[in-house]
């Protein structure tokens, strides 16, 4: 049986203008999930809720079947994270940096973060401030790897690097799953490297999820119909995926009862980038009660 490293049921979290609504998540031993949306979708709040540093009003968070809350100190020690912003003393060395993290996990792994500072030639005697963005991002996953976390969470990591730099990160991290068994947590709105590495993706709108599916059966069974005229206002209302000419479909049924209509369309393949488009102006769309 499959051994569950988090499981989130009904996540509630309420501000003055935006809340998170009955989050419910599970991640697996070894596997990678992936966390798309927006800004303001309610990603970083989830994930600040589960690293307990934020309260929330009501829900279960569990890591390694543990209650996750702010005061658990047992279960911080069991999760490494890396921020989107980071805010960190621009004149300490990273070598300096690096003794004080290994001063705070009696698991910290000397040869392992040694080892992976000199394959990603990152040179720790450089001051933080002196390091390309591409590199303190290196830096930032070794720092929260080399304690052998059971969980990784990754808030935009690759945000604003460059092709090669977000490559080399996302098969540093394909080797994180392979080699550490870690579950990983990867935020994101680049589609692109969440296909690369997610075994499950969910997509956030709002402070809701949206769909929380395996990203295989994503790419391999959900379907984009496209109406050359329009979609006829009698089949839109049988849809709940639906964005201009768009539907979003994911059985085979409900293509077949497709082929009975009048309207001329086409089936293509979708991608993960069209599956966040439809969904959220769909759930708009429904929000406001505007009719096809």
């Amino acid at each position: 049986m499959d051994k569950h490293i988090l499981k989130i049921s009904d996540l509630c979290k309420n501000y003055d203008k935006f809340s998170l609504k009955n989050i419910n998540l599970s991640l697996k031993e070894g596997e990678v999930l992936g966390l798309i949306g927006q800004n303001g979708a309610g990603k970083s709040t989830t994930i600040k809720s589960l690293l307990g540093l934020i309260s929330y009003d009501s829900g279960t968070i569990l890591i390694d079947n543990e209650v996750m809350d702010t005061d658990n100190i047992k279960l911080k020690h069991e999760i490494g994270y890396v921020p989107e912003n980071v805010f960190l003393y621009q004149d300490i060395k990273c070598y300096e940096f690096y003794k004080f993290v290994k001063s705070c996990y009696k698991s910290w792994d000397d040869d392992l973060f040694l080892n992976l500072s000199k394959k990603f030639e990152l040179d720790l005697e450089k001051k933080i401030k002196e390091l390309s963005k591409g590199n303190l991002v290196k830096f930032l996953i070794i720092i929260a790897i080399s304690h052998h976390p059971k969980l990784l969470i990754l808030d935009e990591p690759t945000s604003g690097l460059d092709p090669i730099i977000r490559n080399q990160v996302i098969d540093y991290l394909k080797d994180v799953v392979k080699n550490e068994r870690c579950s990983i947590l990867f935020s994101s709105h680049i589609t692109e490297d969440i296909s690369k590495l997610a075994d499950v993706v969910t997509y956030m709108d709002n402070g809701k999820i949206l769909l929380s599916e395996r990203k295989d059966t994503i790419l391999n069974e959900y379907k984009k119909v496209v109406f050359k005229m329009g979609i006829p206002s009698d089949i839109c209302k049988k849809y709940k995926y639906v964005f201009n000419n768009v539907i979003m479909v994911n059985k085979e049924s409900e293509l077949e009862n497709l082929e009975s209509e009048l309207s001329e369309y086409y089936v293509e393949n979708i991608t993960l980038d069209e599956v966040l488009t439809i969904l959220v102006n769909s759930e708009r769309r429904e929000n406001v009660s505007v009719n096809c």
